[in-house]
């Protein structure tokens, strides 16, 4: 059985990943506002 901080590594590292696809996403829609107003 893996150690507790091994867990809380994979945890930390899903939590980082979604951000950065959230991010990624609103990043890419604001963009896409933009170019639709200009």
């Amino acid at each position: 059985m893996p150690s507790p901080d091994f867990f809380r590594g994979l945890r930390n590292g899903l939590i980082i990943s979604i951000l950065l696809w959230v991010v990624i996403i609103v990043l890419a829609r604001v963009l896409f506002l933009l170019c639709n107003i200009f």
